[in-house]
């Protein structure tokens, strides 16, 4: 998927290597067949790193309502 996304190969392989790759994918197909384009598609992929890195998420864990108040303040 991100290889339809990106083309320069610094950028592909940070989204190929972050946390939670496979959940990213599933996202992005999904949003792929309910026919987002390709900049909206870039966009939500830069947006799950983003709220991945303020949530400290690693693997699929449990999010608390702090945790995201705390990252909306970001």
């Amino acid at each position: 998927m991100f290889e339809k996304l990106f083309t320069p190969s610094k950028v592909l392989d940070r989204y190929s290597s972050g946390p939670l790759l496979e959940e990213r994918v599933r996202y992005l197909v999904h949003c792929a067949g309910q026919g987002s384009t390709r900049s909206s598609l870039r966009l939500t992929a830069q947006h799950q790193l983003t709220l991945i890195d303020y949530l400290h998420l690693q693997e699929t864990d449990s999010v608390t309502r702090k945790q995201i108040e705390a990252a909306a303040d970001l």
